[in-house]
């Protein structure tokens, strides 16, 4: 329970009371692994859950991984109620509120030229919508990045995404199928799944260009997923990227916007 908690949290449980450790649960915590990590935190050493534990039994790490998933619906719902009563909202009015109800900063004439909101813009299509955030786009991206436990965490999420080569963000299949065919085999691409929140790899193999769902689970995240392929079925070439000039053009003297870790 304190690794998980420190796991969370990224800081040292040392000297905290166990009401501490309890407060200190951060409030956008999937319910799941609120309630594992309090249930260790009180419970004895005869009782208490190894990690083995959680790779078998009533519970399990890909179980809370789902129960978090179904969070961020719920948690959809409510930031679009907060930045947008319509199913379409401007992006220069979206912005300043969707950096509110996330407790990020925002500054008017910065914050949107700023990399890693310019990559939220392409990632939500902006341009391609007549300059709106759809409130499809946005439940598509909350239910593909997953539950996050701040808002800062998300708008990282999006730029690591985008910088993928292999990353083509929302097309069809069939447009996924038009770019691959003329590559040669051991080509790929991922894209936005026709299911909301989920992902698919376009690939060709033996001269035939097929497609399939990224699984969902606890046990990889999508770029673990992706090198995990690419080590054992040895895929390595990509169609050019849609994002590659957005980070060619802010990539001499940029800055991040925040000070953050990120592990992919």
């Amino acid at each position: 329970g304190l690794v998980l908690w420190s796991l969370i949290t990224e800081t040292d449980f040392k000297d905290l009371t166990t009401e501490q450790l309890v407060e200190r649960i951060p409030s956008q915590c999937p319910s799941t692994l609120r309630d594992l990590i309090i249930s260790c935190i009180f419970s004895n050493e005869s009782t208490n859950l190894s990690f083995s534990d959680l790779s078998s039994g009533s519970t399990k790490f890909d179980d809370i991984f789902f129960k978090a998933s179904e969070d961020s619906v719920s948690r959809c719902s409510e930031l679009w109620d907060r930045v947008g009563s319509q199913h379409v909202v401007l992006w220069r009015d979206f912005l300043p509120d969707f950096c509110t109800a996330l407790n990020l900063p925002y500054e008017s004439g910065v914050t949107e030229n700023t990399l890693e909101f310019l990559c939220l813009r392409a990632m939500f299509d902006v341009d391609g919508n007549h300059g709106e955030v759809t409130g499809v786009a946005f439940e598509r991206l909350i239910k593909c990045m997953g539950p996050f436990m701040e808002g800062i965490e998300i708008i990282h999420q999006v730029k690591a995404l985008l910088e993928m080569p292999w990353f083509m963000g929302n097309i069809t299949a069939t447009e996924a199928e038009h770019k691959i065919s003329n590559l040669p085999n051991r080509s790929f691409l991922v894209r936005f799944s026709g299911a909301q929140g989920e992902f698919s790899i376009t690939f060709k193999q033996k001269g035939q260009v097929l497609h399939s769902r990224v699984p969902v689970t606890a046990k990889y995240n999508l770029h673990q997923y992706i090198k995990l392929l690419q080590q054992r079925k040895k895929f390595a070439i990509n169609p050019p990227s849609p994002y590659a000039s957005l980070f060619e053009n802010n990539r001499v003297g940029s800055k991040p916007f925040f000070t953050y870790r990120f592990i992919r």
